[in-house]
């Protein structure tokens, strides 16, 4: 599913904004490889914060009988930096195929 922006600044913090931004060309095309290694692992830590977000708010719903629908911006945060992670990732991958 693809997110416009406007969608993704509802969903993200300013910080969060940045690093997806970060993560988009042709920027991510000319950053150095250990800045690109650095804004992996800042995604991958805001998304796994995201998904646990999730999870709670999930398991929190569960008990108030209203699981399914908790937690939906969480969720949509977590896609959008997944998806900022994937394009981080194929870049990874066309460097590395590059070197070959």
């Amino acid at each position: 599913m693809t997110i416009n922006r406007r969608s993704e600044e509802r969903y993200l913090d300013k910080a969060e904004r940045e690093l997806v931004s970060d993560a988009r060309h042709p920027g991510l095309g000319e950053m150095a490889t250990d800045d690109l290694r650095k804004l992996a692992r800042n995604l991958r830590e805001r998304r796994d914060k995201a998904r646990r977000a999730v999870r709670s708010g999930n398991r929190a719903a569960r008990v108030e009988e209203r699981a399914g629908r908790a937690e939906g911006g969480n969720r949509e945060k977590a896609g959008v930096l997944q998806a900022a992670i994937a394009r981080v990732n194929k870049e990874f991958s066309r460097r590395s195929e590059a070197r070959e």
